[in-house]
C-alpha cells in the first residue's frame, strides 16, 4: 500500500472553491459529467443503468465526502479501497479510471464560475490520482484474493 498524501492547503482550498462553484446545479454536474464521460468513450454506457439519476446523485455525493475528508486523506483510503473492489465487479478497468479523470476535471472546469487556472488543474489531477490510484489498490487486493 501506498503511503497517504498530504495535501497542499492551497490545493485543497484551489478543490473545494472550484467544485463548489461547480456544484451550484448538483443534478447538472452529474448529468454533465456522465455526458462527458460517454461521449470519451461511449461502450462505457453499457456499465451502467439506464435511468443513470441515482449514479449522478452518488458521484456527486462522493465527491463531497472526499473533499471533506481532505484534511486527513489516510482515513479515506480504506472506503476507496472497497470502492475500488465494488468497481470491479461492475466492470471498471484500469484504463476507464484515466476517462473518468479527465471527464471530471473537464466537468470542473467548464461548470465552475471561473475556469480552472493551471494550478487548479495540476490540484485536481493530483487529488483524483490519488484516488483512482487507492481505488486501484482495491482492485488489486480483490483481483490477489480470488
Amino acid at each position: 500500500m501506498s503511503e497517504s498524501p498530504s495535501f497542499p492547503v492551497a490545493d485543497v482550498e484551489a478543490i473545494k472553491a472550484s467544485f463548489a462553484s461547480a456544484l451550484r446545479d448538483p443534478e447538472g454536474f452529474g448529468r454533465r459529467f456522465y455526458e462527458r464521460l460517454f461521449l470519451l468513450s461511449p461502450g462505457l454506457r453499457s456499465l451502467f443503468p439506464e435511468d443513470i439519476g441515482h449514479q449522478q446523485q452518488k458521484l456527486t455525493q462522493a465527491i463531497v465526502v472526499l473533499l471533506r475528508g481532505l484534511a486527513r486523506p489516510d482515513t479515506l483510503e480504506p472506503a476507496l479501497r472497497q470502492l475500488g473492489a465494488r468497481h470491479l465487479g461492475y466492470g471498471a478497468k484500469a484504463v476507464h479510471y484515466m476517462l473518468v479523470g479527465e471527464a471530471l476535471v473537464a466537468t470542473v472546469d467548464e461548470l465552475a464560475e471561473q475556469s480552472l487556472d493551471e494550478p487548479g488543474r495540476r490540484a485536481w489531477i493530483r487529488f483524483y490520482g490519488w484516488v483512482a490510484a487507492t481505488m486501484l489498490e482495491g482492485a488489486k487486493v480483490t483481483v490477489r484474493a480470488a
